[in-house]
């Protein structure tokens, strides 16, 4: 079984002498390398053996991966997600927009995407499913209550080999308002995943704008009947 210090093994101070010391902590990691630190001893026999040099650094390395490695691929997975500091938590990303998709020739348009969204909406949305040909897509982020929301528009690439979408970032983590989000669903043809009650009047204009011109062609029509 594993076994830590010994009669022999280098009895390190505790964590709080260290506090104290910081640089006493290279001088420990020295002696451990040369006294060994930990040992293994089996049931037929008391003698242990204190492991040093190479294999202690090995002991050290696999420690490393099993630890650290782990903490650093998911702190790396989370990164790419935008924070809520009012919150205090990661945003969350928003399940329901598969179909917010617009044409490849959005990827014209890359440099300008960052600082200016609105550009997605002079590119018209197209339906991608059962088709094998290369769109736009748009993922959004957003805090428990929607006052802060964030947008990454990606290119997708099918790849005829693997029969897979290549996605690559064109802009990361906008940041955008309801107002925006509301309208680039509406432009979309899709339900918000919010409450969009606040916003109807400007859906009655929008309407309003769309029948005055309509009126005025019967106006005119009759006017020449006449």
């Amino acid at each position: 079984m594993l076994a830590y210090g010994g009669n022999d093994g280098y009895q390190a101070p505790n964590a709080m002498w260290y506090m104290a010391r910081p640089a006493e902590l290279f001088k420990s990691i020295a002696r451990i390398n040369e006294e060994g630190r930990w040992s293994i001893s089996t049931r037929t026999s008391n003698t242990d053996t204190y492991y040093t040099g190479a294999v202690l650094a090995l002991v050290w390395i696999m420690e490393f991966v099993l630890i650290c490695l782990p903490a650093i691929g998911i702190a790396l997975t989370r990164a790419t997600h935008p924070f809520i500091e009012s919150e205090n938590k990661w945003a969350v990303k928003e399940p329901g927009n598969s179909a917010l998709h617009f044409g490849k020739e959005l990827k014209a348009h890359k440099k300008q995407l960052k600082r200016n969204p609105e550009i997605i909406f002079d590119v018209p949305p197209i339906p991608v499913n059962g088709t094998t040909h290369d769109y736009c897509a748009v993922d959004f982020y957003h805090s428990s209550d929607y006052s802060e929301n964030y947008i990454t528009i990606k290119s997708m690439t099918y790849n005829n080999s693997s029969k897979l979408y290549v996605p690559s970032v064109l802009a990361n983590n906008v940041k955008v308002d309801k107002e925006f989000l509301f309208r680039l669903h509406q432009y979309c043809s899709v339900e918000p995943p919010f409450d969009a009650s606040e916003f109807e009047p400007v859906v009655e204009e929008v309407q309003e704008e769309q029948e005055v011109p309509a009126v005025e062609e019967e106006q005119e029509v009759e006017e020449v009947a006449e």
